[in-house]
């Protein structure tokens, strides 16, 4: 898999590519984008008042078990995430939702 062109590594966080779709059925990572290069994301929540916005970092943060930052995209469906965890658990997790 090539999920990990969507990150980049920093001193003790990670940096994720991410492409959102809010107002879905269901919450969770659901697969890399090869041509955004992005892991794609879908949220129950809608895009209006940061709610969608702030449902990503909650699933994040529970995934990961870190805290996790919107640094970029807030009003757009593309956005940079940043993991305070170390890019080789970052692949593990992302691994093992990516099956």
């Amino acid at each position: 898999m090539k999920f990990e062109e969507a990150l980049k590594v920093g001193k003790g966080f990670t940096l994720m590519e991410v492409n959102v779709s809010a107002g879905s059925k269901e919450s969770g990572i659901c697969g890399y984008n090869e041509w955004r290069k992005a892991i794609e994301l879908k949220v129950k929540s809608p895009a209006r008042e940061g709610k969608a916005n702030r449902e990503i970092i909650k699933e994040m943060e529970k995934l990961f078990g870190t805290r996790v930052e919107l640094i970029r995209g807030v009003k757009s469906s593309n956005k940079t995430l940043k993991i305070y965890e170390e890019y080789v658990k970052v692949v593990e997790v992302l691994r093992d939702v990516l099956k």
